[in-house]
C-alpha cells in the first residue's frame, strides 16, 4: 500500500518517424553489428534512406550523445546516405568526421564544435557537393585554415563568425566563393574595414555582422551591395560602441533597394522623429523612425531589440523584435536563438511578463525557451533565465496549451539543465519548482532514472538551501508514488532509502522534526509498497531504530506516526522481513489504542500485528515468547469494532493481494477480522475504485469461501457478506 494520489492521462503522441528513429538509438543493436576488429557497421542487407540517415544523426547530436564510433556507422556509402547534418555544440567528434565526410553532403553545421585543424583534410573532400557550411566559434578548426581548403566554390551559405581570423585571411577564404550568398562574419571585423568582402559584394544577400566594429565608411561600403534583401549590423551595447550618424539609416534604406530585413539592434541608428511616408498603392504608412522614411512597404523583419525605437507604434515591418510587448519578444526568442546575449535579453523581457500576467502564446514562447537552453546548455545566464520563465508558462491555463510533446521537451531541458550545471542554486531551485508544475510521476517516467538521481543529490547536498532541499524531497516522495514496482526497485537501487533514512538521522539528532522529516518517512511508505528489496534496504539501514527514536522523540506528530506505520505496514507484508518485526509485537499492540490521525495508525498497527500472526503459533512464540500471543489478538479485535466502517481513509491499494492472502487464515479469525473489515470499508468508501479490483483479482470467490465455512466467527462473516453486497451493487449500477 502507498499513500493516496491522482493520476490523468497524457496524449498527443510524438510523429510514427521520430519514435522509430528513438528507439533505433536506444537500441543500436537493431540496425548495426560488430565486426572482427570490434568496430560497429551496418548489417548486411540494410540500406537506410537519406532522410533516416539524417534523422538518425541529428536526434542524436541534439540529445548530446553523439561521438566518432557512432558517426562510424555510416562510413559505407552504399548502405547509408547523408545530406543534411546539425552537428552544433557536439564534442569528441573529430575522427568521426572521415566517415561523414565521404557522403555528398549539402549542408553542415560544425558551430561551437571542438575540433582540431587537422579536420580540415576530411572537409575539403566536401568541396564538389557543400552548399552551406557552419563553423562558428571553432576558433581552434581556423587556426589552421589555409586558402586551398575553402576550395568550395559550390558553397552558397558560410557563418565564420567568432573565429578571430584575421582581415588578410578572411579575403583569400572567400575569394574562390563564387556562388556565395550568405555570410556570418559576427565579431570578425575590428576596424570598419569591409573590402575583405569584394569578390562577393555585388552577389550577397544576407550579411550579418553582429558584434562588428563599424565606422562611416564601412556603411558607405555596404550601401554599394545592391542585391542585400538580409543585413544585420546589431551589436550587443554591453560590448561595443556604436559609431553611426543620423544619415546611417536613411541612407542603407534609399541605397538597398531589395531590402527586406534589417536588424539594428543594441544601436541607436534607428532613432525617431516624425514622418509619413506612401507606399505603392498610394496609402499612407505612418512611424516615428524617420530613418525608415525611403520605405515604400513594410520590411518583412525589422530587429530592435535593445533599440529605443521599438516602443514605437506603426513600425513599418511584419514582424519586429524587440522588447516592448508578448509579440516583439517572441519573435526576439526565434530570431536570437543561437545569439547567446540577445536570447538572453528577450528571456529576461519574456520572465518580466510571464510573472505578472497571463502569456497570450505559451506555445511559441516555451517552444522558443526549449531551444535556447538546448543550444545553450553550457551558458547559466540562459539557463536560469529560461527556467525561471518555464515555471510561470507551465502553471495553469498555460500548461494545458503545450501539449504533450512539447511537455516532454520542457522536462528534458530541465534536467539537462540540472545534470550540466549542478553548482548553480538558482537553476536548481527553478528547475525543481518548475518540474512540480507537472503531473507527476506520470509525466516524468521517461526520463525516470535521470531525474531521480537529479533528485538524490540535491536531498544531501549541503551546498544546497533548505528550500530546495524540501522541494527536492517533495519531488521524491512524488515520483516513488504510484508507479511500478520495477521503478520502485530502480530508485532503490540508486539510493533513494538510503537518502531518506539519512536525512531522518540528522534531524533525528537535532531533534528537528520538520517537513522534510515527514516528507521523507512518507517516501519510504511509497517506496517500499509492494517492493521486498526496498524494505530489505530499510531494515538494514537501522531503520526500526530510527522508527523507535522518532516514535519516543516527537509523540505529539500524527503526520509523522501515521507514514511510518504505513512504511511498517509494507514491511510486514514481507514473510521473510517478518522475523524482524515481531521483536517489536508490544510496541504494535501499544498503538492499537493510537487516535491522533483517525483509524490510520490503528488500522496500520492491527495490519502489521495481523500479517505476524497469520505465520501461526509456531513462529509467535520462539521469537517473543514474552509477549502473549492471544492477549494481543483480543486487543486487536477491540480495536477494529472501534473503527468507524465509513471512515475516509489515507491509503491507495495498488492490489488487495497482501490483504487477499489474510483473507483466508483460518487458523486466526482475528487476522481474517481484519483483512475483511479492510475490504468493506474500502469498498462502502470508494467502491468506483476498489470494487472491480476485488473481482479482478479473485476476492469475491475468496469471501464467498468464508461464508460457506464453518470456521470465521460472526463477525468475520457479516463483514464479507458486507463486501459482496456492496460489489453487486456496484456492479448492478453500472449495468444500468
Amino acid at each position: 500500500m502507498e499513500m493516496a494520489g491522482a493520476a490523468d492521462e497524457v496524449s498527443e503522441p510524438d510523429s510514427l518517424f521520430e519514435i522509430a528513429c528513438d528507439f533505433c538509438l536506444q537500441n543500436i543493436a537493431s540496425f548495426f553489428v560488430y565486426t572482427q576488429d570490434a568496430s560497429m557497421s551496418i548489417r548486411q542487407g540494410i540500406y537506410i534512406p537519406v532522410e533516416v540517415c539524417d534523422k538518425l544523426v541529428n536526434r542524436c547530436a541534439a540529445q548530446r550523445k553523439i561521438n566518432a564510433d557512432f558517426l562510424s556507422l555510416f562510413s559505407d556509402t552504399s548502405m547509408t546516405r547523408l545530406s543534411r547534418l546539425n552537428l552544433n555544440g557536439c564534442h569528441g567528434i573529430g575522427h568521426g568526421l572521415q566517415h561523414i565526410c565521404g557522403h555528398d553532403l549539402v549542408e553542415l553545421d560544425i558551430s561551437d564544435c571542438q575540433l582540431d585543424p587537422s579536420a580540415w583534410q576530411h572537409l575539403q573532400k566536401l568541396s564538389g557537393s557543400l552548399l552551406s557550411l557552419n563553423v562558428h566559434g571553432c576558433n581552434q578548426l581556423m587556426m589552421g585554415v589555409m586558402p586551398e581548403h575553402f576550395q568550395m566554390t559550390k558553397l552558397r551559405a558560410l557563418d565564420i563568425g567568432n573565429t578571430n581570423s584575421p582581415p588578410a585571411l578572411l579575403k583569400q577564404l572567400i575569394l574562390p566563393l563564387v556562388n556565395l550568398t550568405s555570410l556570418d562574419v559576427s565579431q570578425e571585423v575590428k576596424n570598419g574595414d569591409l573590402t575583405f568582402l569584394d569578390s562577393v559584394k555585388d552577389t550577397l544577400r544576407s550579411l550579418i555582422l553582429f558584434d562588428c566594429k563599424l565606422s562611416l565608411d564601412s556603411f558607405r561600403y555596404i550601401c554599394q551591395m545592391k542585391a542585400l534583401r538580409h543585413l544585420d549590423i546589431s551589436q550587443d551595447v554591453d560590448v561595443l560602441e556604436t559609431v553611426t550618424s543620423p544619415n546611417v539609416l536613411p541612407q542603407l534604406i534609399a541605397n538597398l533597394p531589395n531590402l527586406v530585413s534589417l536588424d539594428v539592434s543594441g544601436t541607436d541608428i534607428a532613432f525617431t522623429e516624425n514622418y509619413v511616408a506612401i507606399s505603392d498603392d498610394g496609402k499612407k504608412m505612418k512611424s516615428r523612425i524617420a530613418g525608415l522614411a525611403g520605405l515604400t512597404k513594410p520590411l518583412e523583419f525589422l530587429g530592435l531589440l535593445d533599440a529605443s525605437a521599438c516602443e514605437q507604434e506603426n513600425i513599418p515591418a511584419l514582424k519586429v523584435s524587440g522588447q516592448n510587448d508578448e509579440q516583439q519578444i517572441l519573435t526576439a526568442l526565434e530570431a536570437y536563438v543561437t545569439r547567446t546575449p540577445f536570447f538572453v535579453k528577450a528571456l529576461n523581457s519574456l520572465f518580466d511578463i510571464a510573472r505578472v500576467a497571463e502569456i497570450r502564446n505559451p506555445y511559441q514562447a516555451v517552444k522558443c525557451i526549449v531551444a535556447g537552453m538546448d543550444r545553450h546548455r553550457d551558458k547559466t545566464s540562459v539557463q536560469i533565465s529560461g527556467s525561471a520563465s518555464l515555471y510561470h508558462l507551465t502553471k495553469r491555463d498555460a500548461y494545458a496549451k503545450l501539449g504533450h510533446s512539447l511537455r516532454r521537451k520542457s522536462i528534458v531541458a530541465l534536467i539537462n539543465a540540472m545534470e550540466n550545471l549542478p553548482r548553480e542554486p538558482t537553476l536548481q531551485r527553478n528547475a525543481c519548482l518548475t518540474l512540480c508544475n507537472f503531473k507527476v510521476p506520470e509525466e516524468l517516467e521517461f526520463v525516470y532514472e535521470r531525474v531521480a538521481r537529479q533528485l538524490l543529490r540535491l536531498a544531501t547536498d549541503e551546498m544546497n538551501d533548505d528550500f530546495i532541499q524540501k522541494v527536492a524531497v517533495y519531488l521524491c516522495n512524488a515520483i516513488v508514488c504510484q508507479v511500478d514496482g520495477v521503478q520502485k526497485q530502480l530508485v532503490g537501487k540508486i539510493g533513494v532509502v538510503k537518502t531518506m533514512l539519512k536525512l531522518i538521522k540528522e534531524r533525528l539528532e537535532n531533534r528537528n522534526c520538520d517537513e522534510v522529516m515527514e516528507i521523507a518517512w512518507s517516501t519510504l511508505w511509497n517506496v517500499t509498497d509492494e517492493t521486498a528489496e526496498n524494505c530489505q534496504m530499510f531494515l538494514e539501514g537501522n531503520g526500526m531504530q530510527l522508527f523507535l527514536a522518532c516514535y519516543s522523540t516527537f509523540p505529539g506528530k500524527p503526520e509523522l506516526l501515521r507514514n511510518m506505520m504505513g512504511l511498517l505496514g509494507n514491511v510486514s507484508e514481507v514473510r521473510e522481513l517478518r522475523e524482524e518485526l515481531i521483536k517489536y509485537a508490544n510496541v504494535f499492540s501499544d498503538l492499537l489504542d493510537n487516535h491522533s490521525d483517525g483509524i490510520e495508525v490503528s488500522y496500520n498497527a492491527a495490519g502489521v500485528l495481523s500479517h505476524i500472526a497469520s505465520d501461526g503459533i509456531e513462529v509467535w512464540n520462539p521469537l517473543v515468547s514474552t509477549i502473549d500471543r492471544n492477549a494481543v489478538l483480543t486487543k486487536m479485535v477491540e480495536a477494529i469494532d472501534s473503527w468507524d466502517l465509513n471512515a475516509q481513509r489515507n491509503i491507495n491499494y495498488r492490489s488487495f493481494e497482501p490483504i487477499l492472502r489474510l483473507v483466508s487464515c483460518y487458523h486466526t479469525p482475528q487476522v481474517q477480522l481484519w483483512a475483511v473489515w479492510a475490504l468493506a470499508n474500502l469498498t462502502t468508501v470508494y467502491p468506483e475504485k476498489y470494487c472491480s479490483l476485488l473481482r479482478t483479482e479473485g476476492g469475491c470467490d475468496l469471501l464467498q469461501n468464508i461464508l460457506e465455512h464453518e470456521p470465521p466467527v460472526l463477525r468475520v462473516k457479516e463483514l464479507a457478506q458486507k463486501t459482496l453486497n456492496n460489489v453487486a451493487a456496484f456492479e448492478q449500477q453500472e449495468r444500468l
